[in-house]
């Protein structure tokens, strides 16, 4: 098994890439940090608005922190598209696998 398999599978159920466990864990660290919310509240299914209440400003301080984290630039017009943990982890394993 190649190094990229390793930190990035390649394709999950739904056809997307998908971060590896690890990164999964440095995702919901920072989502947790950033939100105040305990890290047992960071599930895929959680909304960044509804379920853990962060506003805009908030959100946007989050994306930034997770370019950061990772070495990736993520758009104004698609990180407004991803709502939800599971989508954020959708996206950055995206844009990791541009870099590749």
């Amino acid at each position: 098994m190649n190094v990229n398999k390793k930190r990035l599978k390649i394709k999950n159920e739904t056809g997307c890439h998908a971060l590896s466990p690890k990164d999964i864990v440095k995702v919901n660290d920072i989502i947790a940090y950033k939100t105040g919310v305990e890290k047992d509240e960071v599930v895929p299914s959680a909304h960044f608005f509804n379920d853990l209440g962060i506003d805009s400003l908030e959100y946007a301080e989050l994306i930034m922190e997770l370019e950061l984290k990772f070495l990736i630039s993520i758009p104004d017009n698609e990180s407004k598209k991803a709502r939800k943990v599971s989508e954020i982890y959708k996206l950055i394993a995206k844009k990791l696998a541009e870099k590749q």
